[in-house]
C-alpha cells in the first residue's frame, strides 16, 4: 500500500500541486493472502478458477483479480490478492487470455460466484462451482 499525505494512493490518484511538504510510505508486509480450494463438478480438472473484486468499480485494477489452473485433482490455490473485499470465485472450463479482465464476462459470471474476503496473510478453502460456457 502507498500512502500519501496521509491518503491512500495505491490506486487512486492524488492531487499534490497544492502542498509544499508531502511525507509518503510504502507498507510492504510478508502475510501473503491465499486462497485454495477444489472445484466442484465433472471436468474440475480442466477448469480456470478467477477471483476478482465483487465492485464492478475494481474489475480494471488488475492487483484485485487472480487466476489459476486447477491441477489433476480439481484443487487450485491463488496467492497475493491485497487484504478487504469482498471478491468473487468462479471456475470454468474455459477462459481466453485476458478474459478475466473484460467487464463484460465477469458481469455475466459474478451471479454464479463463491463470495469471500481477505485478511492480510488469511489463508481460506472455498469450493467454487464449474460454470460450463
Amino acid at each position: 500500500r502507498i500512502e500519501i499525505a496521509g491518503l491512500d494512493a495505491t490506486d487512486a490518484p492524488i492531487d499534490l500541486r497544492s502542498q509544499q511538504n508531502v511525507s509518503a510510505r510504502v507498507v510492504l508486509t510478508d502475510r501473503v493472502t491465499e486462497v485454495r480450494g477444489a472445484v466442484a463438478g465433472a471436468g474440475a480438472p480442466a477448469s480456470t478458477v478467477i477471483v476478482f473484486p465483487q465492485d464492478p468499480g475494481r474489475w480494471s485494477l488488475r492487483r484485485f483479480t487472480r487466476t489459476a489452473r486447477a491441477d489433476a485433482k480439481g484443487t487450485f490455490s491463488v496467492r497475493g490478492l491485497p487484504p478487504g473485499g469482498p471478491y468473487l470465485a468462479v471456475a470454468v472450463d474455459y477462459l481466453e487470455q485476458g478474459e478475466e479482465q473484460d467487464p463484460d464476462f465477469l458481469s455475466g459470471v459474478a451471479g454464479r460466484g463463491t463470495p469471500l474476503s481477505r485478511a492480510e496473510g488469511e489463508r481460506r478453502t472455498i469450493a467454487p462451482v464449474l460454470i460450463r460456457r
